[in-house]
């Protein structure tokens, strides 16, 4: 058996389990990463579960129809016009989309429902954002974007 193997078996059976070699210090420190890890993912979970306050479409960044939440929960149909392009949105349960659209790529329809406070879909030849407002998540606004491409 060589020099090396020797001294291996030796080092690893003297060694014992991993978590004898902690410290206190070691166990206070992992304790508070995973507290904060776990208060982190908490916080993140209850920001997106703000109630919606109502569902605004803007064109061009100007607010044109804004539904009340309790109107979300009725049944409806809006018909819209924009840049030559015609939209049907729909809402029921709470929830809205863009349902039919005559726009070259249909990302707006794909999108499908949205509900929760934050969400948005946008029809980018038609210039639309249909998003989903409350009191507890502002929606950005103009000020708020990083890029603007034309």
């Amino acid at each position: 058996m060589s020099e090396s193997n020797k001294y291996d078996k030796k080092y690893n059976k003297d060694r014992g389990k991993w978590y004898q070699d902690l410290k206190w210090g070691d166990l206070i420190l992992y304790f508070i990463i995973i507290g904060l890890a776990v208060s982190l993912l908490i916080s993140f979970a209850q920001m997106h579960t703000g109630q919606a306050v109502q569902a605004v479409l803007s064109l061009d960044g100007e607010p044109v129809v804004q539904i009340a939440a309790s109107d979300l929960n009725n049944q409806g149909i809006i018909e819209f016009d924009a840049y030559g392009y015609s939209y049907r949105i729909e809402y029921d349960q709470g929830r809205i989309r863009f349902a039919k659209a005559d726009c070259p790529d249909q990302i707006c329809v794909h999108t499908g429902w949205i509900s929760r406070s934050g969400e948005l879909a946008a029809c980018v030849p038609g210039h639309l954002v249909l998003r989903i407002r409350s009191d507890e998540v502002e929606a950005p606004g103009p000020e708020d974007l990083d890029v603007v491409i034309r």
